[in-house]
């Protein structure tokens, strides 16, 4: 209750007025009283798709790269990406699914083909889901980034993967 309260009276502030416009003028979200805590009664939104950003800069290769743990039960719910400038090489990247104690190589990935980090600039990549238990994720699984390619050029950009 207390975080739904600091929130509400910090877009509320005088000095985010127009902040405070923008949100209210948005279709309006509805929740039920199950969707602010668990059996365990701890407090936050559920049921509520929630992004984990994965991304990467030039020069670097991201390749084994853990960027989320589940602190609870998830389910990947759509995974979609953007190159800001390319590779420059054929270059791919696979989200992997691992749990604790297995290498983020050797993990399930999250969905069928990759995503060309050498692809068009500015252009939307939507990867298609593996599906099932492949996309569940148990209290410690790990969502890894997965590279293939020389990555040693100007090339950045990032996927998000949508959890719920």
């Amino acid at each position: 209750m207390r975080r739904l309260t600091f929130v509400a009276a910090l877009l509320l502030a005088p000095w985010h007025h127009a902040l405070a416009q923008n949100i209210v003028k948005q279709a309006p979200l509805t929740f039920n009283g199950s969707d602010f805590a668990d059996s365990s009664g701890v407090l936050g939104l559920k049921n509520v798709g929630a992004p984990a950003a994965l991304g990467w800069v030039a020069g670097v290769d991201p390749n084994n790269t853990v960027v989320f743990t589940a602190s609870r039960a998830l389910t990947v719910i759509d995974i979609r990406g953007r190159v800001a400038t390319p590779v420059g090489v054929a270059a791919t990247v696979q989200i992997n699914k691992a749990a604790s104690g297995t290498a983020c190589s050797s993990g399930t990935a999250q969905h069928t083909g990759t995503f060309n980090a050498n692809g068009t600039a500015a252009t939307n990549q939507t990867l298609t889901l593996a599906g099932g238990a492949a996309n569940t994720l148990a209290v410690g699984d790990s969502l890894c980034i997965v590279t293939t390619g020389t990555w040693t050029g100007a090339g950045n950009g990032a996927i998000t993967v949508t959890l719920q």
